[in-house]
């Protein structure tokens, strides 16, 4: 049973903390989505619910919702380290329709711990307007795409240098041209 906007009651209980009814509820509504496509895990997830993701990730990792969001991109959107450690095995690598992932989405708010933590499972990958995790890290705000000390002066200016320094390494080669 679900309301009209297709929010079940696992939804509901992982929407407010509620880990002894997600236990009673996670065997007949786990995979569920709402109108949106969002489940229980996304719930929990955004709202930075350890033990409830916990209870759910087994179930529904894995899914995305309307917009090709996921319960990592969530959690790398809120900054917490620990849902982003119980999730990133189960969906790292996942783009949303944007082709964004959970560590580009981490580096526009500035995360620096689930940068570090996604990095080594994301880095490299362009979203559909070309940019990378180092260049929204401090890209955040502008909307033109700058490379190179531009991007470095950007960061600097933002204050933003812990983020840039775990990505850049990485990312280094990025958009050079061979001489």
């Amino acid at each position: 049973m679900a309301d009209s906007t297709g929010k079940t009651a696992l939804m509901l209980a992982a929407e407010y903390a509620s880990a002894k009814c997600i236990s009673l509820l996670v065997a007949q509504e786990a995979g569920m989505v709402d109108a949106t496509g969002t489940t229980a895990l996304m719930f929990a997830a955004e709202r930075g619910f350890d033990q409830c993701v916990s209870l759910l990730v087994a179930q529904e990792a894995g899914k995305s919702d309307s917009s090709g969001k996921t319960a990592l991109m969530r959690a790398a959107e809120c900054g917490s380290e620990t849902l982003v450690s119980l999730l990133i095995d189960k969906e790292a690598g996942m783009t949303d329709l944007g082709g964004r992932t959970a560590l580009m989405l981490s580096a526009m708010r500035g995360f620096d711990k689930s940068v570090a933590l996604l990095r080594a499972k994301e880095v490299g990958f362009v979203d559909s307007t070309g940019k990378t995790a180092l260049m929204h890290s401090d890209l955040r705000g502008c909307e033109e795409g700058v490379s190179g000390n531009a991007t470095l002066m950007s960061a600097h200016l933002s204050g933003r240098l812990e983020c840039v320094s775990l990505l850049l390494p990485y990312e280094e080669s990025y958009g050079r041209r061979p001489r």
